[in-house]
């Protein structure tokens, strides 16, 4: 964590603050989803960008593959030490995917909500992901546990908050799941006082990902429209906003550079901003 507070400081050196960044109250914290560390698939092409444009920009890092209440624990001691870091009241939080879940229940179950000004979720499984409950059969039935054990440990190498001892996939898949997330939505409520906004992404095969498009074929067949991962009507919660032609990893700014172009990303966060600082915060 400290590490990436130093790295944050040094961008701001090297990126002034201009323009919109001005109007902005509180800093924006970016949170990255399932399986994302600080080197990989994380958002740090999603900071970069905003930082070049003058917003105070934090990129979290929390459990690689755990239940979103061990991430949101992780979550917490992130974004207290942004407000120490910072001297800001509040923060504003962007969270991909995962991510979304994790600081929904920041705010909700850990109290949060005097902290955090707004939640844009990005991509986020609402109502749970039909990938993770067609993984949990395969593992139910004995298959695919080798590779969930590689995927795990491979994740430790760039992950600085995940270790052999709290890394746990099955668990994440299971918290991810349309049963256990219906619980969760019973439970997690929103809180008044922060503003939530959300955006889903769809993507045709062509402009997906190679390793999203079997899964997109999946969740398409059993659900609807989706961008490799998420299903769309999944990803709303509290004020929708829209929907970008981008799949998962490119709205995360992530994945071949080749499909980032197309989804244009980068006026994807500078607009989101600009909407933030519209709102006063």
């Amino acid at each position: 964590m400290l590490r990436l507070l130093i790295v944050t400081f040094f961008a701001s050196v090297f990126f002034p603050t201009h323009t919109h960044a001005q109007r902005l109250q509180y800093p924006v914290i970016l949170v990255h989803g399932l399986l994302s560390g600080d080197s990989v698939a994380s958002m740090k092409n999603a900071a970069k960008e905003l930082r070049q444009h003058g917003t105070k920009v934090y990129l979290a890092e929390v459990l690689a593959a755990g239940s979103i209440a061990a991430r949101a624990d992780d979550l917490a001691d992130y974004v207290d030490a942004v407000l120490k870091h910072s001297q800001a009241l509040k923060v504003n939080i962007v969270a991909h995917s995962m991510g979304g879940l994790d600081s929904r229940y920041l705010v909700s179950k850990l109290g949060y909500g005097n902290k955090v000004a707004s939640l844009t979720t990005i991509s986020t499984p609402h109502r749970g992901a039909i990938f993770a409950d067609e993984v949990l059969k395969e593992l139910n039935s004995g298959r695919r546990t080798g590779i969930i054990r590689f995927i795990e440990i491979l994740s430790t190498l760039y992950n600085d908050q995940t270790t052999l001892q709290n890394v746990n996939l099955r668990q994440a898949l299971l918290d991810l799941s349309k049963a256990e997330m219906n619980k969760f939505n019973q439970s997690v409520s929103n809180d008044n006082r922060v503003i939530y906004l959300s955006f889903s992404s769809i993507a045709s095969k062509n402009n997906m990902h190679a390793v999203l498009r079997p899964v997109s074929e999946i969740v398409f067949n059993l659900e609807g429209t989706n961008d490799g991962l998420v299903e769309s009507s999944s990803a709303e919660w509290g004020e929708f906003m829209g929907t970008a032609n981008c799949d998962h990893f490119s709205i995360g700014g992530m994945g071949r550079s080749k499909f980032r172009r197309q989804c244009d990303f980068k006026n994807f966060y500078r607009d989101l901003v600009q909407e933030l600082s519209s709102r006063n915060l």
